[in-house]
């Protein structure tokens, strides 16, 4: 059977997946944005899940698409799903908006949130146990300086596209309960890289859209993730 998205793909394969959105109004929300204090403190284009049919019309959407506090309950629980997805607020997430707090703080804001929930994760029962977990930490793009010209988009590598040729140079953090520490790669990686190497670890071979673009330059994050 044709996957259509990594949720397809997880489900084929018998595992559980759960996105945790900081602010969305309540478990399973199809809202656009959620107003707090008249801030769109979450906003649904930031919630990839809800891009599927298939996944709006789950009836047990609601235990799947939940609020970031759930976390610490599925932690203490040792029920976390087999793929997490966890995005902040758009405050916490470092883009801004103009009514956030602190605006001129946003990165310093974006870490102690980081910084937060990867110590709710590295001091679980979890991540103490024999089993390869991993935290990846990644943005969608640069802040596009001033030297470059072009269009950036998030996910995609072109060099020959004004509007595909990636988000410039970001930050990807991996961080893994076994496997060598203080690795860094200078490999070039786009997102279907990352794309591509969350469905290597999970045994899944049939690879979505440009996930499976070596041609054009698709790399495996392996290096990240051996143990040394």
């Amino acid at each position: 059977m044709t996957s259509f998205s990594l949720i397809d793909q997880l489900s084929q394969k018998g595992l559980t997946w759960k996105g945790y959105f900081e602010d969305i109004p309540s478990p399973g929300s199809k809202s656009v944005v959620a107003p707090s204090l008249n801030r769109e403190l979450y906003a649904v284009k930031h919630n990839g899940f809800l891009n599927f049919k298939k996944v709006q019309d789950d009836p047990n959407l609601p235990s799947k698409i939940v609020g970031i506090d759930q976390l610490t309950t599925d932690l203490k629980s040792n029920k976390v799903p087999n793929y997490s997805h966890i995005i902040f607020n758009q405050c916490h997430e470092m883009h801004g908006l103009a009514e956030c707090p602190q605006l001129q703080k946003l990165i310093q804001t974006g870490d102690t949130m980081i910084g937060k929930v990867v110590n709710q994760i590295t001091t679980s029962k979890l991540w103490a146990e024999s089993g390869n977990n991993a935290i990846i930490i990644t943005w969608d793009e640069d802040s596009n300086p001033p030297d470059k010209a072009q269009i950036q988009s998030c996910c995609g590598f072109d060099p020959n596209s004004h509007a595909n040729f990636g988000g410039g140079h970001i930050a990807t953090i991996v961080i893994t309960n076994h496997a060598s520490r203080g690795i860094v790669d200078h490999t070039p990686y786009n997102h279907y890289s990352l794309l591509r190497t969350t469905e290597d670890a999970f045994g899944i071979y049939e690879y979505l859209n440009s996930a499976n673009d070596t041609a054009k330059g698709v790399k495996p994050m392996t290096n990240l993730f051996v143990k040394k």
